[in-house]
């Protein structure tokens, strides 16, 4: 998680860039293999379409020093009841009467497509963070952080491996308990990573006495701070955030998220229009009996599966893992339809597995190979500890869903050859491409000797080759 490691950093810049962030992933696509696949969004490509540098009127001195807060602008309209941002805004807290705060919101209201995408993109999520941050007493501005680390993108991914909307990284995720295997990633799961950042957040603030600063170690590390704080006692200087000596990444993070905060308190302010948020809950959690196939579960409530996979991106294949959590969210006010479908089938009727009968010559390693899976786990699933199987073992081997195909089937059917050339057109981006293509923008860029911020070309050609994409798993 970015407390802990720097690098973590690159998704913060680009999810708000101040919420510029045109490599965001799009969310989950589920390809033929059954494997969900998980579009990254590389660091270097966050400079190909940056938010236009304005220089816009200012109603106070580019000082440096806090501004004199005015009286709020009142609003035309009152806010609707169950409006979620009159909640919002009743619950700021945190200081933010500084002058390159007020700078910051201008800029993100500015780039107000990016913001509107964020913010969109947050609906589904925010009432549910701004509950748990509301539970434990913490600043509201905190349900504020998934924009500026992932633009509220739970498929999030930087090049460091931080994932999710709080972008955990794997030695973090696991201090906090987050679990990751092949079937389930808890870095990506919307209500146990909400559980582990707040608890992360209310350990820093336990360190350091002050949000601000337990802001600032979420980004930096705790360490960091530490001996920043150590370096100001030592000359007698101040020891608050704004007076210690931090990374330049770590100096504009804890801005932005209050930028944000000021934007959304004072919108009418900076000729921003907050789009509508309801204050009710977007899902809701049902129990499972066993592992359960997500599109089987989709198919009872009549839900497209990619919208069960959005509210559920901790499973990163086709079923649920079999160890747990045994849950699922679902839109609000489908849950109980769920639940009595669930009561009515066999639990064994909710997950299929192919029966493999093993020939000479077999070893779980190439079977793994031909169905796509990983080795530990037909070991686990089958009860086994070595590689040698004997001829005539029936093996349980997960698969998805009938109309899909394994590994081998779908690669015997692939015609494409070894590298295409492609024309770029006008609007193209290096994300846009690779996307496409089912290629990363990292291979685009060892291929045709591109700098990561290459501006493209119209009618200028680029090397495709063709092969599996690596997914982070």
């Amino acid at each position: 998680m970015r407390g802990l490691y720097p690098a973590r950093g690159i998704v913060a810049l680009s999810a708000l860039a101040l919420l510029g962030c045109s490599g965001v992933s799009t969310g989950p696509r589920i390809p033929a293999t059954g494997t969900l696949e998980v579009v990254e969004t590389p660091a270097d490509n966050y400079a190909l379409s940056p938010p236009p540098e304005l220089i816009l009127p200012r109603d106070e001195p580019l000082t440096g020093a806090p501004f004199a807060e005015g009286p709020p602008v009142a609003l035309s309209q009152p806010p609707a009841a169950g409006d979620l941002w009159a909640r919002l805004r009743g619950g700021l807290s945190l200081p933010r009467d500084r002058l390159e705060v007020r700078d910051t919101a201008r800029r993100m209201a500015a780039g107000r497509n990016h913001l509107d995408a964020t913010l969109e993109r947050g609906q589904l999520y925010l009432w549910h963070v701004v509950r748990e941050v509301e539970a434990r007493g913490m600043p509201v501005e905190i349900a504020l952080l998934p924009a500026i680390e992932s633009a509220y993108d739970p498929y999030a991914y930087s090049p460091s491996h931080a994932v999710g909307l709080w972008q955990f990284l794997p030695g973090t995720a696991e201090r906090f308990g987050l679990r990751r295997n092949w079937w389930y990633d808890g870095r990506r799961d919307v209500t146990e990573s909400t559980r582990a950042a707040l608890d992360y957040l209310e350990y820093l603030h336990g360190m350091f006495g002050d949000w601000l600063l337990a802001l600032a170690a979420y980004n930096s590390g705790e360490g960091r701070v530490q001996q920043a704080l150590q370096n100001n006692r030592a000359r007698g200087l101040p020891e608050d955030f704004w007076s210690i000596s931090l990374p330049t990444e770590t100096r504009g993070y804890v801005p932005r998220l209050l930028a944000l905060a000021e934007l959304l308190d004072r919108p009418e302010h900076y000729g921003y229009t907050l789009p509508p948020m309801t204050d009710e809950p977007r899902f809701e959690m049902v129990d499972l009996p066993g592992q359960v196939e997500l599109e089987r579960v989709a198919g009872l409530i009549d839900l497209d599966p990619k919208d069960l996979y959005r509210l559920n991106p901790g499973y990163g294949r086709w079923a649920t893992d079999p160890q747990g959590p045994h849950r699922l969210l679902v839109p609000q006010g489908r849950g109980e339809r769920l639940r009595q479908a669930l009561a009515t089938l066999p639990p064994d009727s909710l997950v299929s597995w192919h029966q493999y009968v093993t020939q000479e010559g077999d070893s779980l390693s190439s079977i793994a190979r031909r169905y796509g899976v990983q080795t530990a786990l037909l070991q686990e699933v089958n009860n086994l500890s070595g590689q040698v199987v004997m001829a005539g073992t029936t093996l349980r081997i997960p698969r998805a869903p009938a109309h899909e195909l394994p590994v081998p089937e779908l690669a015997s059917r692939r015609t494409a050859p070894a590298s295409i050339t492609y024309v770029i057109r006008p609007g193209d981006s290096l994300w846009r491409i690779a996307q496409q293509h089912g290629v990363r923008v990292t291979d685009l860029v060892r291929w045709n000797n591109l700098s990561p911020s290459a501006t493209l070309q119209p009618g200028r050609t680029l090397v495709i080759r063709s092969g599996p994409r690596t997914t982070d798993t």
